[in-house]
């Protein structure tokens, strides 16, 4: 069956059997990262650094100890990876809405007498020819209220993700900079959009990719899918809920665990994106 151009292919050139290393190098590097700079506060000391009473007085978190340590890396980093954060996103969504679309066709288009040669090849292709996200073809009765619903969430979840981006740049530039030190409360401001942000993403995320998986319960990896993209979205949540518990309750030992755990376990998240990238269906 002949595969559509994604959105990342069609602007970047980005051939869609290389969308996992956004996915895969975005965690790896975020991940490694993290590891590097919670060593790097352990061995300086675990210093207190500008601005760190306004957040946690006990323990910096991430952002503060790359804003001090490594300026210059740190805005590099947060770009990189906020930039492979987003093309993730929009490749996930993107591939579960052409497969949806690619599912729904085949549906639509093939009735119990439909086998014979009345259809032409052109007319073959150009069913299964699907447009960019958020232009569908007018769907049949067929699935159409999941559609529209999958289509929502995943649009939802990509504008998210462009606010992710936005907001930690701008997060890594005011750390830097020291703004963060004199308008403490804009950050603080800033932090928070940035996680509510990130917990639309994972709902919406979570939610198109049980819609999709679900349609191919025959998949040899149809559990193996389900229950990682389950794990890893529950885990993300569990800590983001135990990190906001603690700084309510100002158990800021408690909480900056919390705020160091959860960036590693949203890496976990990211980089587990990778296996949903690769198409359900192959090409005949």
């Amino acid at each position: 069956m002949p595969r559509s151009k994604g959105i990342v292919e069609r602007v970047f050139g980005v051939k869609e059997r290389y969308h996992y290393l956004f996915s895969l190098v975005g965690g790896a590097i975020y991940n490694i990262t993290n590891v590097l700079l919670f060593i790097t506060w352990v061995v300086r000391g675990t210093p207190k650094y500008p601005g760190q009473k306004n957040r946690n007085p006990e323990v910096a978190d991430i952002f503060l100890v790359g804003a001090n340590e490594f300026p210059t890396y740190y805005i590099i980093w947060s770009t990189i990876v906020s930039i492979l954060f987003v093309l993730t996103i929009i490749c996930v969504h993107d591939v579960v809405y052409r497969e949806h679309l690619i599912h729904n066709v085949a549906e639509d288009s093939s009735p119990d007498t439909d086998t014979d040669s009345s259809r032409s090849p052109s007319s073959s292709i150009a069913s299964t020819e699907t447009p960019l996200i958020g232009r569908p073809p007018k769907p049949k009765r067929g699935g159409s209220r999941r559609n529209r619903s999958s289509v929502c969430q995943s649009w939802i979840a990509i504008v998210c993700a462009l606010g992710v981006a936005l907001v930690w740049i701008t997060v890594s530039i005011l750390d830097v900079k020291g703004v963060s030190v004199d308008h403490p409360k804009l950050t603080m401001r800033l932090m928070k959009l940035m996680h509510i942000y990130v917990f639309f993403i994972i709902a919406q995320t979570h939610y198109v990719l049980d819609d999709h998986l679900c349609q191919h319960k025959g998949h040899p990896l149809y559990k193996i899918l389900v229950s990682q993209n389950t794990i890893a979205s529950r885990i993300t949540y569990a800590t983001a809920i135990a990190f906001f518990i603690g700084v309510c309750f100002k158990k800021w030992l408690f909480a900056g665990v919390m705020a160091w755990i959860a960036p590693s376990v949203l890496g976990y998240w990211l980089s587990s994106l990778q296996r949903f990238l690769t198409p359900v269906h192959e090409d005949d």
